[in-house]
């Protein structure tokens, strides 16, 4: 059975709905204050202890909240860090994966909503409006466009063409010098621009309509 930390701040609704249902789960630990991350990160050895571990977003995020996820990603190297919480800026979720977080997921949506994306395989836990944001935001970069008339940053070719090629998200991790959250994070882009739901869809749809265009050009 899957594995479950929470850490909670000012119990918001939605949170609030959560731990309710995970308290059937025997693995299910309520481990502390977000405001006080601190507190258990020296007992945690580096590996992984829970398969999720989800945080309640603070009201305000600072630089002190952000060094503290970033050594907790370093205890639980193999773990999905979720944030929930209100809707923020391209800007604040930037940092906050930069800080280690595998997602963010926001509150107004509820909590049937999370657990429908918990139980995706191959998924970011991102709210839709906030994949939408960050999608939007590294447009200005793209290069290759694809049959939608979306385009593709020269990440997720390479990422599209060791998928291709049969590699596994550790060995993309690996190749491109990118943590294992950062391939996870340019598939669930790649999925949202090509409309499709797994990687092997999406390299059908690379062979079909990337690969194909170019090389009929």
């Amino acid at each position: 059975m899957e594995r479950f930390g929470l850490i909670h701040n000012n119990k918001s609704q939605c949170f609030e709905k959560i731990r309710k249902r995970l308290t059937s789960n025997p693995n299910f630990i309520i481990l502390g204050d977000a405001q006080n991350v601190s507190t258990f990160l020296d007992g945690m050895p580096k590996r992984a202890l829970f398969d999720y571990l989800l945080i309640e977003a603070p009201i305000k995020f600072n630089k002190e909240f952000c060094f503290h996820l970033k050594q907790l990603r370093k205890k639980q190297l193999n773990t999905e860090i979720i944030l929930i919480g209100p809707d923020c800026s391209v800007k604040t979720i930037l940092t906050l994966l930069k800080s280690g977080i595998s997602g963010y997921f926001i509150s107004d949506y509820g909590e049937e909503y999370f657990f429908d994306l918990l139980s995706c395989n191959e998924s970011l836990f991102f709210s839709p409006s906030i994949l939408k944001k960050l999608v939007h935001h590294h447009r200005p970069s793209m290069e290759e466009e694809t049959n939608g008339g979306e385009k593709l940053t020269p990440r997720q070719l390479d990422i599209l063409k060791l998928l291709a090629e049969g590699e596994t998200y550790e060995n993309i991790a690996k190749i491109l010098n990118i943590s294992l959250n950062g391939v996870k994070f340019h598939l669930k882009a790649i999925y949202y621009k090509f409309e499709v739901e797994n990687r092997i869809q999406a390299v059908k749809y690379y062979e079909r309509n990337v690969i194909g265009q170019l090389s009929e050009s």
